[in-house]
């Protein structure tokens, strides 16, 4: 049995930004790597002008290694050759707004033996968010993830990324922080699942006890392709008190067994159920369990929605795939049907096996 991804997956944290026109100029290099040149300044917050302790400042075109700030937020170049430089800092807590490609670096000029005091960069504070996480009674729940979302800007098709999150705590409390400025969505999924309301039955191959799990809820409302709804953060903003109450809804388990060019199994099978909604399917795949003794998978605790269902094997030599959309509604149950798992640079096989898919239907309360 070989266990692919657990349920759903947050897609990567920083997409790509909007791209600019950027004028490059050519630098004088410095004539020599080593002198008495000297460059010192102050990192600090550029909303409340406290020194940045811990700020990691990079020093351009002299191949020297990065300074860190100290308590006071100093940082110091020595034994530098005469030329011109550029001065960049980051720290963790002061990400770059999401509108800015990069940042501006600070140049910088010395003389022989010339040096310079007093230099002071400026980051913009990161914005945090806050607030709890509780169950339809008010019970808080720990162990979710709450994203910030934002779109990929620059990008051909409008797609979600995360760029930050955080987990709920024993209380229901998260906080995420080191936002950049922006305007995001928030999305919170909480993974577990509960046993759901049912009568007596027997368990088999094809039958399960039903479960719950709870819904994915965003504020302040489901994302759109147009971008409205956003909430706006400022730098150094920190909204607090955004709570969210979740509610359990029904799941089914997706069963199927695969069919036409079975030696594609011995080559990194893997399947995923995706949302066919654009922008919830960048962020979120429902993974799944493959046994490639008996051919066949299995998706546990899906909840309602339209879906694709994707096959995919892949060596060096060649790939295999196999797609498919599904929906599943609370009250469905079908068995049907659909493509051979095949070779997509061959021709298709009219006589070859089908895979065949199974819902485990949500029995009635008693």
């Amino acid at each position: 049995m070989k266990l692919c991804m657990a349920l759903a997956s947050a897609l990567v944290l920083a997409g790509s930004l909007g791209a600019q026109p950027v004028v490059i100029t050519r630098l004088p290099q410095p004539s020599s790597l080593t002198g008495n040149g000297l460059v010192e300044g102050t990192v600090i917050n550029e909303i409340t002008h406290v020194p940045v302790r811990k700020a990691q400042v990079t020093l351009g075109s002299a191949n020297a290694p990065p300074a860190v700030t100290d308590a006071t937020g100093r940082f110091a170049f020595r034994n530098l050759g005469p030329g011109t430089y550029w001065l960049q800092a980051a720290h963790p807590l002061f990400p770059q707004p999401a509108h800015v490609t990069q940042s501006r670096p600070l140049s910088v000029t010395l003389g022989q033996d010339e040096q310079k005091h007093d230099l002071v960069i400026a980051l913009a504070p990161g914005a945090t968010v806050s607030g709890s996480v509780s169950d339809e009674d008010g019970k808080p729940l720990a162990g979710c993830s709450v994203q910030a979302l934002g779109f990929q800007l620059g990008q051909p098709d409008r797609k979600l990324s995360a760029w930050n999150s955080a987990t709920s705590d024993s209380r229901g409390r998260y906080r995420i922080s080191g936002l950049p400025s922006g305007r995001y969505y928030l999305m919170v999924q909480c993974q577990q699942t509960l046993p759901a309301p049912h009568p007596l039955i027997h368990t088999g191959p094809d039958v399960d006890l039903p479960q719950q799990r709870y819904a994915l809820e965003f504020y302040p409302s489901p994302p759109e392709a147009s971008g409205a709804g956003r909430f706006t953060l400022a730098a150094g903003s920190d909204l607090r008190d955004i709570d969210f109450q979740v509610r359990t809804i029904a799941t089914v388990t997706v069963r199927g067994r695969f069919g036409g060019d079975l030696e594609a199994l011995r080559h990194n099978t893997w399947v995923q159920l995706v949302p066919r909604d654009l922008l919830i399917g960048s962020i979120l795949q429902y993974g799944c369990m493959v046994d490639t003794r008996r051919n066949t998978f299995r998706i546990e605790a899906v909840p309602p929605g339209r879906y694709t269902l994707i096959a995919v094997a892949q060596d060096e030599a060649r790939a295999y795939q196999a797609k498919i959309p599904i929906d599943i509604g609370p009250k469905l149950l079908f068995r049907w049907n659909w493509p051979s798992f095949q070779d997509p640079a061959l021709p298709a096989r009219s006589n070859s096996k089908a895979i065949s898919r199974k819902y485990s239907k949500m029995p009635r309360s008693a």
